[in-house]
C-alpha cells in the first residue's frame, strides 16, 4: 500500500499517518520529495480496507499495490532516483554513465594504469572485483601482469612492449597467453616473439628495434636464461629496459627482475625429500606456496637507458645495484 499526502503536509500529519499504519501492523518506508511525501506501507493483511487512511488529516490518496517489489514501484517513488557519487559524476539523470575496468585488482600498479586508461576511453567510474579465484594457488606462475606493471611504473611513456618466449617450452603458451590478456586490459601494446637458438634471438631484438619496442619481458626459460648475457647486450645496443624472473642477469646489466627465490625453492625441495626417506607419505604432506618473491633494480643500467626509477619502486625492491 502507498500512501500519498498532500502538498504541504504537516510533519505532525505525516507522523499521524505512519503511527496509525505501524498500529496496523505495517512496516513503514519513508520517501520525501520535493513535492510530496509518500509512505510505503509493506505487509501482507488481506482484510485491511486501506480506504479507512484515506480519511487522514493531510492524506491526498491511498493505493494497494498488489504486484511485488513495492519500494521499487512508480507508486511509491515516482520521481528518479540520482545518486551523486561526487565530482560531478551522478547516476539516474540524464546523463548516460559508463562504469569499466579490470575483472579484478591484483596490485597498485595495475589497477593505477586501468584507470588512467578507463579515464581517457570517457569513462566515469572504475570498477573492480575484490578477489579473483585461480585454479591453482599453489605455486608462482610467472610474471605475467606483474612485470607489465614494473615496467609501466618505470618507464612513464606509452611505448611497445616486447616478450621474449621459448616456443619449446611447456609455459610458453600459457604465460603469453596470460600477458597478451594483461596488455589487452591495460590497453599495452606487446610484440611476442619467439626463440630457441642464438638466430631466433638476433632476429627476435631485430624485430623489436623495427617495432620500438622499449620494455623487454624475458619468459622464465632455461635456454634464454643461459643466453641472459647476449640478450642484455642485444637489449643495451637497442635502449630496451629487460625483466627477468631471476637476478643473475640484472648484474650482468638488465634493468630488473622479480621472482622467487631460487634458494628457498631447493631448501623446500630438500625438506620434503627428507621426509618422504624418513617414511612420511608423499600424498600427506602438505602443499606449500612460495610466498617470497624478490625484486631486483639495476640503477646503472637504468641511467645508461635514460630511465628515472621512482623512489617507491626502489623502496619495494630487496637488492639495488648502484
Amino acid at each position: 500500500m502507498v500512501i500519498v499526502m498532500q502538498e504541504g503536509a504537516t510533519e505532525e500529519q505525516i507522523q499521524h499517518v505512519i503511527d496509525r499504519v505501524v498500529a496496523s501492523g505495517f512496516d513503514v518506508h519513508r520517501s520525501t520529495g520535493a513535492s510530496h511525501t509518500v509512505l510505503g506501507a509493506v505487509g501482507v493483511h488481506r482484510d485491511f480496507d486501506h480506504r479507512d487512511f484515506e480519511l487522514l488529516q493531510g492524506v491526498r490518496e491511498v493505493v494497494r499495490i498488489t504486484q511485488p517489489f513495492k519500494l521499487a514501484s512508480r507508486q511509491f517513488k515516482p520521481q528518479g532516483t540520482v545518486i551523486d557519487l561526487g565530482r560531478g559524476v551522478k547516476i539516474g539523470g540524464p546523463e548516460v554513465v559508463v562504469a569499466a575496468g579490470p575483472c579484478s585488482v591484483e596490485s597498485r600498479e595495475q589497477i593505477l594504469a586501468v584507470a588512467e586508461a578507463v579515464s581517457k576511453a570517457g569513462a566515469k567510474i572504475m570498477r573492480a572485483g575484490a578477489f579473483k579465484p585461480r585454479s591453482s594457488p599453489y605455486a608462482f606462475q610467472g610474471m605475467g601482469e606483474k612485470g607489465l606493471q614494473l615496467m609501466r611504473e618505470v618507464l612513464h611513456q606509452p611505448v611497445a612492449f616486447g616478450m621474449l618466449v621459448n616456443p619449446t617450452s611447456q609455459n610458453a603458451v600459457p604465460d603469453s597467453r596470460d600477458v597478451r590478456g594483461a596488455a589487452a586490459e591495460v590497453q599495452q601494446q606487446l610484440i611476442v616473439a619467439n626463440a630457441s637458438n642464438d638466430a631466433d634471438i638476433d632476429a627476435a631484438f631485430a624485430e623489436f628495434e623495427r617495432q620500438h619496442v622499449g620494455a623487454l619481458l624475458i619468459n622464465p626459460d632455461p635456454f634464454l636464461f643461459s643466453r641472459r648475457d647476449k640478450i642484455v647486450a642485444l637489449a643495451m645496443r637497442g635502449k630496451i629496459a629487460t625483466i627477468f624472473h631471476l637476478p643473475d642477469p640484472v648484474a650482468a646489466g638488465g634493468l630488473m627482475s622479480y621472482g622467487s627465490n631460487i634458494a628457498d625453492t631447493h631448501r623446500l625441495v630438500g625438506i620434503y625429500t627428507g621426509r618422504v626417506l624418513k617414511g612420511e607419505k608423499p600424498a600427506d604432506l602438505p602443499v606449500q606456496q612460495i610466498i617470497k618473491i624478490e625484486l631486483y633494480i639495476n640503477l646503472k643500467t637504468a641511467k645508461a637507458l635514460g630511465l628515472s626509477v621512482p623512489n617507491t619502486l626502489i623502496g619495494r625492491a630487496d637488492e639495488v645495484i648502484e
